[in-house]
């Protein structure tokens, strides 16, 4: 070490000497196994015969040139260029801001192949004896703040193991499929930080850190048989590494400020580390449990470190096409996703009174008007449960990457499904990370990438059968007829949900509740002053737009949404009583009478979309108004919930008759159409057109005078929509638009429907960002609540989560009608629902064979009607849709709300224990099971152990007619169905 002179007792370190190693001193080959060749068995008489070999710390203490002489271990060779070459070419991505970006940045394939070759004269290398001096001990840690030339690779620190740190290299390209000894290596005291130019400090790294390694030394002591060569084996922990790190540079660290946590309400622990959310990150914090000792269950901050590199990623400047899909196949054994969290760097007391306000966030909103603090405290109770719900959620994905074949592809009327066994070898693949909708990537063999969403699986041993339907596969694509037999890779979308921020409410300038009526209403809601409803007289007159004329009851409903008397309104709905068809009436009349203003129409789910824009265009089709969703998110929902209007569609459709009337050579084109056709020109997947435009004169007309508009932006200006629909999601992103910004004070109603499950976050977010809006919810208390993970901690569920509507109608804190007049539902379907009183999947074989049966009976005798089966447990679900592929809609009840079927088949899955199941007997579970029907509901179940259970006792009691055995229902011919 440069300043110090070698000590006499020096120890057996692994940092290498100072000045680089000749050729003449590396005479030494080490044996590897990276390549396998035949094996030379010696024969009995040569095994006599044979003298014994010196062991290898034998040689290298003497220092001799050794030729290991079984010949099944071959040495690597340097090569003038990475086996991966021809699968990789320079890009033009640009530099990131964080230091570790920008060193993974640098770290072209060229470069891991220089590392890789320099490896190789290292093993030739023998041991040496060095000094080692143990750093000041008030030495601080430096750190690197971007890349450095020379030859090095990037490794991430991902586990302590008091004695060194396990390191893992950024980029499979280093191991790649013939370096196993490059994967993973130790950090520890004989390690040599350059940049500080001391040796490591135990315990200062922390998992998470970024490596710039420039050496690498051979672990003493290293025998041959200690290497391993099965790709299983690779990420196996307890094989000792080959290397540890020489001599390194720790990047610059990415720190968080310090923010308030709780500990998750369920225990995922599986070591001595805690998982806790913390406000403001969006992936759970790893917390030693010595940390939190000192805060004695008292609430804490905690700065956390923010990992900037995975390890194990693929190397920029990969070619799409079938070299991604070469490298993943050559890569296979290193498919494992390897996730590093954040971890608490430093965990404090918490100080400041934060945690008060979160407690107090209830009572504040009482006496909230105009004062800042207050709104902030409210503010902060839902963007904390929000990020707590994203963080929480990225715990249950599945990282792997699964080379799979494809069993059976089956073409739909609306879709492509691909059905595939997925595991690994011992462990289990856990259902819960595979349920409907997830979604995933599906490599093909010719290397395209297409998008899957998970339909539904089904334990299979350890592993899992699943069926995915291809999203970005149109049902006439000729690739669909060669699937069938094909191995693909299979792997998640693990990308954090940022969109999900967006549901956090607004804090800055907002005006007082007396001027807002979507923030009084909000405030009310959380417990602030009520909003009191006088009596309103409305007029007798029924209203009538187009061929729809809605009932007094409708009627007087759509007068007090547009009424100025009211400023905010719930409706307490009952089940098929035309909500979505009132709202839209309503909606039109207020677009009618005040031309200028915006209506939103939004919900939780794309079904709410989805059948208000089919209401919309039956009321009214000279209406302007347009579905906001995305083109990706598009391709991914179900072809039912795709519409003519949506965004995607509308703008090329409407861009696209501007290109066709204005394509004439010498016509005028003003700013904004100009802003359109070449907007549609650069969006078009024919180019010919493009080239006869540009050819013709026509694109640089008024070049110089077109504004630069996004699409969105330019879509506005020239569509001007009056109502805008879609999902609460795609509604706040929307409104961060310049053009949607810039009218947000014209948007004078929002209307909420399925209000049920909308969190409380998602109207606050809505309530901040149209603040002059009136606010009306829309559906039914008893139905499903929103959704909350197990995990969420109590506090922040009621933060965030919380029940919107029913705090609405059950505390009048706003002004609430009942809509109760039945239009869709069979009356004797209403009565049932009228005697109702406010654990691990499961399947059952017999009940699914019985409700396929009955299903394909009904099918065969009513072609044309849409059936939904409906469970209440996954696994169930996921026995019935491989059973009844294409012949009817298949879901868990909790994801059905908001969809409706002409008949609909309950399976309760259970046979026994009814009694102990609040799970079954849920009412509000019970209102969206069977509320779903325009026509028929057909409900499977032990008839005994229905009786054990309140509500489906008090159903089944009071209408013993409509008991029958389950065979009966199974051969019904078409006499018996139409009685039914």
């Amino acid at each position: 070490m440069p300043g110090r002179e070698a000590s006499s007792h020096g120890h057996r370190s692994g940092r290498p000497s100072p000045s680089p190693c000749n050729p003449s001193e590396a005479q030494i080959k080490i044996p590897t196994i990276f390549k396998l060749g035949p094996a030379v068995q010696p024969s009995a008489k040569e095994a006599d015969n044979q003298v014994a070999e010196p062991t290898w710390s034998e040689l290298m203490e003497q220092g001799e040139s050794y030729e290991y002489r079984n010949n099944c271990l071959v040495f690597p060779e340097v090569t003038t260029q990475h086996a991966y070459h021809d699968s990789y070419a320079a890009t033009e991505d640009q530099m990131p801001e964080s230091a570790a970006g920008r060193a993974e940045f640098e770290e072209t394939l060229q470069k891991i192949h220089d590392f890789r070759c320099a490896s190789i004269e290292w093993m030739r290398r023998p041991e040496s004896l060095t000094d080692y001096a143990a750093p000041e001990s008030d030495m601080a840690m430096e750190f690197e703040d971007g890349p450095r030339p020379g030859i090095n690779a990037i490794y991430v620190v991902t586990q302590n193991r008091g004695m060194s740190y396990v390191c893992m290299t950024c980029h499979r390209e280093l191991p790649a499929h013939d370096r196993p000894d490059l994967l993973f290596t130790h950090l520890s005291r004989f390690s040599y930080d350059t940049k500080t130019q001391r040796f490591t400090v135990m315990g200062e790294h922390l998992p998470g850190d970024v490596l710039i390694v420039e050496e690498l030394q051979q672990m003493s002591g290293l025998l041959p048989e200690d290497f391993h060569v099965k790709p299983e084996e690779l990420l196996n922990d307890s094989r000792r590494p080959y290397w540890f790190i020489a001599r390194y540079r720790t990047v610059e660290r990415v720190l968080s400020a310090p923010q308030p946590f709780m500990e998750l309400g369920r225990d995922y622990d599986i070591t001595k580390k805690k998982r806790v959310v913390a406000n403001g990150l969006m992936r759970p914090v790893l917390i030693r449990t010595q940390q939190l000792i000192p805060l004695q269950r008292n609430p804490g901050m905690v700065v956390a470190l923010l990992p900037q590199l995975m390890p194990l990623q693929l190397g920029r400047g990969i070619r799409p096409g079938h070299h991604r899909q070469r490298v993943m196949r050559l890569t296979a054994a290193l498919s494992q996703g390897w996730m590093v969290h954040p971890v608490a760097k430093e965990v404090l007391p918490w100080k400041d009174s934060r945690h008060e306000m979160l407690r107090a966030a209830p009572q504040l909103c009482a006496a909230y008007q105009h004062d800042n603090t207050r709104w902030q405290a409210i503010r902060f109770k839902a963007s904390y449960g929000v990020y707590a719900q994203i963080a929480i959620e990225a715990i249950h994905y599945d990282y792997w990457h699964y080379t799979t074949t494809i069993t059976r592809v089956t073409q739909g009327d609306r879709c492509v499904l691909a059905t595939f066994a997925i595991a690994r070898e011992g462990q289990q693949v856990t259902l819960g990370n595979w349920k409907k909708h997830t979604q995933a990537t599906m490599e093909l063999p010719d290397g395209r990438a297409v998008q899957i969403a998970i339909e539904f699986a089904v334990s299979e041993g350890f592993g899992a059968r699943i069926t995915a339907r291809m999203m970005t596969l149109q049902a006439n694509d000729p690739l669909i007829g060669t699937l069938e037999q094909q191995t693909v890779t299979v792997y998640q979308n693990t990308e954090v949900k940022e969109h999900m921020v967006l549901h956090i409410p607004k804090g800055k300038q907002l005006p007082s509740t007396e001027s807002s009526a979507a923030l009084s209403a909000y405030a009310a809601i959380n417990g602030g002053n009520r909003i009191e409803m006088d009596v309103v007289q409305f007029n007798e007159e029924r209203i009538k737009v187009g061929n729809f004329t809605l009932s007094k009851q409708q009627s007087d409903i759509a007068y007090a949404i547009n009424s100025k008397e009211y400023r905010a309104l719930a409706l307490d709905c009952g089940f098929g009583v035309g909500k979505t068809l009132t709202a839209i009436v309503a909606a039109v009349s207020r677009v009618r009478e005040n031309p200028s203003n915006i209506v939103i129409f939004t919900g939780s789910s794309n079904a709410v979309a989805t059948a208000a824009v089919g209401k919309a265009a039956e009321v009214d089709p000279q209406l302007r108004f347009v579905r906001i969703i995305s083109q990706v998110h598009r391709n991914r929902v179900e072809e039912e919930l795709r519409t003519e209007f949506d965004f995607p569609v509308l703008w090329r459709r409407i861009f696209g008759r501007i290109f066709t009337d204005h394509n004439v050579p010498g016509m005028h084109v003003s700013a904004i159409n100009m802003q359109a056709i070449r907007l549609y020109l650069n969006h078009t997947q024919d180019q010919r057109i493009a080239n006869s435009v540009i050819k013709r004169g026509l694109l640089p007309k008024n070049i110089d005078a077109a504004e630069e508009l996004t699409l969105w932006e330019c879509f506005y200006r020239i569509y001007q929509p009056r109502i805008l629909m879609g999902t609460t999601t795609a509604i706040l992103s929307s409104a961060r638009s310049a053009e949607l910004d810039a009218r947000k004070d014209l948007v004078d109603l929002v209307m909420i429907d399925e209000a049920s499950q909308l969190p409380l976050a998602s109207f606050a977010a809505l309530a901040t960002t149209f603040t002059k809006a009136k606010m009306v919810l829309i559906g039914d208390r008893h139905q499903l609540p929103p959704y909350a993970d197990r995990a969420l901690p109590q506090l922040l569920k009621k933060a965030s989560i919380g029940t919107p509507l029913s705090d609405a109608i059950d505390n009048r804190a706003i002004p609430s009608l009942p809509l109760t007049e039945v239009r869709r539902c069979p009356q004797q379907i209403t009565n049932l629902l009228g005697h109702t009183q406010s654990g691990p999947t499961l399947i059952n074989e017999g009940e699914a064979a019985l409700a396929s049966k009955l299903a394909t009976r009904l099918k065969q005798v009513f072609p044309s009607v849409s059936i939904g089966l409906l469970t209440f447990y996954s696994g169930q679900h996921g026995l019935l849709a491989s059973r009844l592929v294409n012949q009817a809609f298949i879901s868990t009840i909790d994801g059905v709300q908001g969809k409706e079927f002409d008949i609909t088949i309950v399976c309760f899955t259970r046979s026994t224990g009814y009694r102990n199941s609040q799970f079954l007997d849920d009412r509000h579970r019970i209102t969206v099971a069977i509320s779903r029907t325009k026509k028929a509901c057909f409900v499977i179940r032990s008839y005994q152990q229905a009786q054990t259970i309140q509500n489906w006792n008090s159903i089944f009691i009071n209408e013993p007619d409509m008991v029958y055995q389950a065979e009966e229902l199974t051969n019904l011919d078409h006499a018996d169905a139409m009685e039914l």
